[in-house]
């Protein structure tokens, strides 16, 4: 007789989502991008931070606000046309899904709108907010996606497209009651377990929704969707609960701020990841809201140099002050606007939100001690050297001693890449037999 008691097995699908705000295409952005050696663009260290992130979740959702006409002239604001390499770099950043409908879907009119629908689909994005046609539209929406059991039906609706109208047959979605209604409706009769819409709304700056979103969110509350995130307003506005006429409630999200820009107005350097998590009963197919949380994220421009301006990554807030992105450091500038910046969102989100901020990143980074790092080696002498020697470098620089010799090498980095540009500012500084070195454990 077997008195072993079966394990018990789990009743429940788990679906983790993340969503993120604005991308954005200025022209510091594409001059930054610009790889001079091949002529092309790589937009991939961006989001070299918060890869590890956005990796980890079942689906991530991004706004593309840009168009990509696949072709110069490019150009940031205020009509976006960027390269096709945004949207590789967002594919290797670990991104499922991106959402077009915007004020700038037509800022390259209907060829670069197409043209950016190919492009995505091609990359093997689901895609979904505006359309080559209304034939693509009919079959096409609301967009479908089946992921660890569950069945979503996302809608995306914009308040404008800046007074660009459509090119026939193109199609961008417009935030219309009765075209909602209708979608809604129509979304429902596929039995989706969720119902997401994501709104490009609100006034840009604001940090408090306005009463027009507030209405539309009601709106779609009666309509039973499940949950409503926003964006556009460039800043972070609040996370609530929004009722359904049967008492329950939803949440939604007013607007999670940029993720990556190149703007300079107040509160526009940040805004948030949000993340979401449902149950879904193996048997009833009962769904619930699990648990939900954001990441404070803030954008880094690194300094100027002539060939490239400057260069644009992603920073998430709290790993950087938990030490997980080291051997990186900001300057004291840089890490003076982010904390600026941390404190005010927080106390603003502490404020008006019902979002609490997730502080479970260990889950996301490899540990700092087990991390091969890259450095730049500059001199290996027996006695040491001055200080003054490197006054006129504009990164940090190590004292290592091995076996009686001194060696002065570069803060390390987690990427090849990032040592090699190190390098080149090295050597036009006056060290020209500098070379690359590696060390585990930093």
């Amino acid at each position: 007789m077997n008195n072993d008691i079966a394990p018990q097995q789990d009743s429940l699908y788990r679906l983790n989502m993340i969503f993120v705000g604005d991308i954005m295409g200025h022209d510091g952005q594409i001059k930054s991008a610009y790889q001079a050696s091949d002529k092309t663009y790589d937009y991939v260290d961006n989001y070299e931070f918060v890869a590890p992130i956005i990796k980890s979740f079942d689906l991530a959702f991004c706004n593309l606000e840009v168009t990509l006409p696949g072709k110069p002239p490019y150009a940031g604001y205020p009509n976006f046309r960027s390269p096709d390499a945004i949207a590789l770099a967002l594919k290797e950043a670990g991104f499922d899904v991106v959402v077009s409908a915007n004020n700038h879907s037509n800022d390259g009119f209907g060829k670069a709108l197409s043209h950016t629908i190919d492009t995505l689909r091609g990359l093997g994005f689901y895609q979904t907010g505006t359309f080559k046609n209304q034939a693509e539209r009919d079959s096409l929406y609301p967009l479908l996606i089946e992921k660890n059991g569950f069945k979503l039906a996302v809608l995306n609706y914009t308040y404008g497209t800046n007074g660009i109208k459509d090119t026939p047959p193109t199609i961008v979605n417009m935030i219309d009651t009765a075209l909602i209604r209708k979608d809604v409706v129509n979304a429902h009769s596929k039995n989706p377990d969720l119902v997401i819409a994501v709104m490009h709304w609100g006034d840009e700056y604001q940090l408090i929704e306005n009463r027009y979103q507030r209405q539309l969110a009601d709106f779609l509350a009666s309509l039973d969707v499940n949950i409503i995130i926003g964006s556009h307003p460039h800043v972070i506005q609040p996370v609530r609960y929004v009722k359904k006429p049967d008492g329950d409630s939803i949440v939604c999200v007013y607007s999670m701020g940029n993720y990556i820009s190149n703007q300079n107005q107040p509160n526009t350097d940040g805004g948030i990841m949000f993340e979401v998590g449902f149950t879904k009963h193996k048997e009833s197919g009962e769904v619930k809201l699990d648990t939900f949380y954001h990441h404070l994220i803030w954008r880094y421009r690194a300094p100027s140099n002539e060939q490239s301006g400057k260069r644009f990554q992603v920073i998430p807030i709290q790993a950087y002050e938990k030490g997980l992105l080291a051997p990186f450091m900001l300057s004291d500038t840089d890490k003076a606007k982010m904390d600026d910046f941390s404190k005010r969102m927080r106390l603003h989100i502490q404020t008006n939100s019902v979002s609490a901020e997730n502080n479970e990143y260990d889950r996301f980074f490899k540990s700092p001690e087990t991390a091969l790092y890259y450095h730049v080696q500059l001199l290996a002498v027996q006695k040491p050297v001055s200080s003054d020697t490197f006054a006129n470098l504009k990164i940090q620089i190590e004292e290592k001693h091995e076996q009686g010799i001194v060696r002065y090498i570069s803060t390390g980095y987690l990427q090849k890449e990032d040592a090699a540009k190190a390098l080149e500012q090295v050597k036009s500084s006056g060290f020209p037999d500098a070379f690359i070195v590696s060390y585990l454990n930093g």
